[in-house]
């Protein structure tokens, strides 16, 4: 009996143990993926009234990136040739472009359009025409002239403005979120600057976006997957502990309906 008890123990125990391996915590990976800005052509040129000047507008492309991230949709440089302050008025001041994000993991695509308008101060609340010389510049992002146009597979998220707050894309167990209000602009710097210990350095604007991106869970252990997204099931420890108590018990009645059935034969 004692060599019977001592058997049952070593299995029950070496079960749990395997149970225990097999119940692993559910793990997560940050997800790999990029982005482009296109802009038509790739470095859009904005023009001044009198061709004494020009805005390129260039978008990013191919950007890798991991997790949520902050990033530069486009760079802005101005270009003028004379040094008058405000001489150069940009003729047009709309600006338009396609962000496309790409996940690694599922290698699904998804693209919005975005559009706006540079302008100059803000004026008795009005804004004035953006302006810029060899040694200035007024060129700003005016805030309510962004719209948004998204393509297949966004979803929004209504704000308690009653207006949209967020741009919402699922790509396998990944979700992609842009916050509307966490668009940033940086203005360009002036082409030729005049402050002497930065030299001739020109300083670029941006466009940025605030791209936040929520994992998905793998559980670990067992086969993978289960072939719609999601790690395969692994039982609860719970489970495991009453699995290895039924065994137990199990084998214990198996051994006395044996010692009950020789003591009938003896």
């Amino acid at each position: 009996m004692k060599r019977f008890f001592q058997l049952t123990g070593w299995s029950v125990g070496l079960l749990c143990l395997a149970g225990a391996a097999a119940q692993a915590s559910p793990t997560t990976t940050t997800p790999q993926w990029s982005y482009s800005f296109n802009v038509s052509p790739e470095s859009q040129v904005l023009s001044t009234v009198g061709n004494n000047g020009s805005l390129a507008f260039t978008g990013a492309q191919n950007v890798s990136a991991s997790g949520s991230s902050v990033v530069t949709l486009a760079t802005l440089q101005l270009s003028s040739s004379s040094a008058a302050p405000d001489s150069a008025v940009l003729a047009n001041n709309n600006w338009s472009g396609v962000l496309t994000i790409h996940d690694a993991a599922s290698t699904n695509s998804a693209s919005l359009t975005l559009s706006g308008s540079f302008t100059g101060p803000m004026i008795n609340g009005q804004p004035s025409p953006a302006t810029f010389s060899q040694n200035n510049a007024n060129v700003y992002f005016n805030p309510n002239s962004l719209k948004i146009a998204p393509g297949a597979g966004w979803s929004t998220v209504m704000g308690s403005n009653g207006q949209v707050a967020d741009y919402v894309w699922k790509a396998g167990s990944n979700s992609y979120t842009i916050p509307v209000s966490d668009f940033s602009f940086t203005p360009p710097g002036i082409p030729q600057s005049a402050n002497p210990q930065l030299g001739s350095t020109q300083l670029n604007g941006a466009i940025a976006a605030t791209i936040e991106v929520n994992v998905g869970t793998t559980g670990g252990g067992g086969s993978g997957g289960n072939g719609n997204g999601h790690g395969a099931s692994t039982p609860e420890p719970s489970t495991l502990l009453m699995s290895c108590f039924g065994l137990g018990f199990a084998g214990l009645a198996s051994w006395r309906r044996r010692r009950n059935l020789a003591a009938q034969l003896a």
